[in-house]
């Protein structure tokens, strides 16, 4: 679960998947949780992508901002 989202007429759950993965970068070793997938209310979509257990992630960031690292499971 990412967050909740109340209003008058009821409230929405938004889900997303992180994945904990190792990486180097520029030498160094990373140990981090990474962003997996989009910010969805589409629980049993983002079932379907994780029921096949990937098990790599192509970590990647947007060029010179590492910190904003992602992962795309395969």
């Amino acid at each position: 679960m990412d967050h909740i989202q109340d209003s008058h007429y009821g409230g929405m759950i938004f889900y997303q998947i992180e994945a904990h993965v190792s990486y180097e970068l520029d030498g160094r070793r990373q140990d981090r949780w990474l962003t997996a997938s989009e910010i969805t209310t589409e629980r049993l979509f983002l079932a379907s992508r994780i029921a096949t257990q990937p098990k790599t992630c192509e970590v990647y960031w947007s060029p010179g901002h590492p910190e904003n690292a992602k992962c795309r499971l395969e």
